[in-house]
């Protein structure tokens, strides 16, 4: 790695937020794996406005899976935004954030459209295989539900940092 990195987090919850910008601040150094960076400042986005449709750009691939019985062991295949499965499934997805979250959200389906060219990305974390998607897309539909992914990310292993749109 070499400076300056940058690093962007996004929650619908402001208060890890809160909390990792005080700990990085009042630290003043972070750790990745042996190497020890300084902490120069901290910015925070203002939240974009969003319409319909929104277009995004993925900064982190979108991951999107279904289970699938090889015999009697439940296996994940992943899936490419080409197919229709992998929309209903992110849609599915950010309904199930929505309702964790206690966010009430329309009914109104969401309608996405990919833009241009996608590219497969395959990780390996913890041992397991993890196949992602870069590229972009349009979303049009419940303007809370958009947000939502926007903050939360779309499709599924966000925690891991995957799923992370940028406004295009």
């Amino acid at each position: 790695m070499t400076p300056p990195i940058h690093w962007w987090v996004s929650s619908p919850l402001n208060s890890p937020l809160e909390a990792l910008a005080t700990t990085l601040l009042c630290e003043g150094k972070i750790k990745l794996g042996e190497t020890e960076l300084t902490v120069e400042k901290i910015e925070v986005e203002e939240t974009p406005q969003f319409k319909n449709p929104s277009v995004f750009k993925t900064l982190s691939p979108i991951v999107v899976s279904a289970g699938v019985y090889s015999g009697n062991k439940l296996e994940h295949r992943f899936l490419s935004p080409q197919e229709h499965e992998f929309w209903r499934i992110v849609e599915l997805n950010l309904r199930r954030k929505a309702l964790v979250l206690g966010i009430n959200v329309s009914q109104e389906p969401l309608k996405f459209q990919s833009i241009g060219k996608w590219h497969s990305k395959l990780f390996e974390i913890q041992k397991i295989k993890v196949k992602g998607w870069e590229g972009s897309f349009s979303v049009e539909g419940c303007l809370e539900l958009i947000k939502l992914g926007y903050e939360a990310g779309f499709g599924e292993r966000n925690a891991q940092g995957f799923g992370m749109v940028k406004i295009f």
